[in-house]
């Protein structure tokens, strides 16, 4: 955490995402040993979106996609 004033951030400042989730579905599987999660989501592109060529990346550690 930064150290000193806080910043204001405006709501004019905010621009729409690239992208939304318009539905998301988990499932848990919770084990002593171990606990998996399995997550299916729905994501479309924004079409209020000015960034209309961002790419969406997944950034995360040991994932198994289907």
């Amino acid at each position: 955490m930064k150290e000193g004033h806080p910043q204001t951030v405006y709501l004019k400042d905010y621009t729409p995402p690239a992208y939304l989730i318009t539905d998301v579905h988990l499932d848990f599987i919770l084990d002593e040993e171990v606990t998996v999660v399995t997550s299916n989501m729905q994501v479309t592109r924004n079409p209020q979106s000015i960034e209309q060529t961002t790419t969406l990346e997944l950034d995360g550690e040991e994932l198994v996609l289907d």
